[in-house]
């Protein structure tokens, strides 16, 4: 496969918009957000950034920053000596990020958030120096990985903290959510937390996490390891939660 990517000499023209690699980047985008480049007008940069904000919605403007963001993240990796993303896997990610900004900041009639119209369950506050963990996990068949997301919140709603990763040839989904919460566990602790309220939707690990015999079934081992986890914390609750209010966790773990 030949890649063409811009050095010291290309232009940014090429650089965020010319270039081959970067232009199928766009392309998805379009078709996902109807956004267009308007590049017909383009006689310089500078003017062509300028009129493009000024025309756009906010919804478009914050898709155009995270998409200039994510290639030139891209490009740097990729000139450090990483191994280049598929333009797919960098819209994904871009994707993954719009869809979490737009679940805080931006409207609930987008598709992203028709699940959370419907849902009975909301937001509660937390009592004051609590935070709220959502965890969240994902098998991915193609790759023999689990993705893992953790969104951490003040009794506000504010968020802190987030994190995401993978987990090597793990394909059986209750397995994946047992390991995704205690590395959400592991990550309030390193972070200094004190009191957490642990949200997940799978019902199955929670109500196993909750028991209080020992769990004989295959994630047994790892359900031990969250209830020891546990105990590092002043205060440690799990609860369930619909999918509807874990969504920020689980476009984490999709991207």
């Amino acid at each position: 496969m030949i890649v063409i990517f811009c050095n010291r000499e290309e232009t940014i023209e090429h650089c965020f918009l010319q270039c081959h690699y970067v232009k199928e980047i766009w392309k998805e985008l379009k078709k996902e957000y109807a956004i267009c480049l308007k590049l017909k007008s383009f006689t310089h940069i500078r003017q062509w950034v300028s009129e493009w904000i000024q025309n756009a919605e906010d919804f478009q403007s914050m898709i155009m920053a995270v998409a200039i963001w994510h290639i030139w993240e891209n490009r740097n990796a990729y000139r450090n000596g990483e191994a280049l993303n598929h333009p797919l896997r960098v819209v994904g990610k871009i994707k993954a990020y719009v869809e979490f900004i737009n679940m805080h900041h931006f409207s609930l009639t987008t598709s992203i958030r028709r699940e959370t119209l419907k849902s009975n369950q909301k937001w509660s506050p937390l009592l004051d120096g609590s935070m709220l963990v959502n965890v969240d996990a994902a098998t991915f068949s193609q790759s023999a990985r689990a993705g893992f997301g953790v969104v951490i919140r003040d009794h506000r709603g504010r968020v802190q903290a987030t994190n995401r990763g993978y987990f090597e040839r793990i394909q059986i989904p209750e397995v994946a959510e047992a390991m995704a919460l205690r590395q959400a566990l592991i990550l309030a602790n390193n972070l200094g937390i004190q009191n957490i309220m642990v949200a997940s939707d799978c019902l199955s690990v929670i109500n196993k996490v909750k028991g209080l015999g020992f769990d004989r079934s295959p994630i047994g081992a790892i359900v031990h390891d969250i209830r020891k986890c546990a105990t590092k914390f002043v205060s440690c609750t799990f609860i369930h939660v619909n999918r509807s209010c874990n969504e920020a966790t689980h476009v984490l773990t999709k991207s």
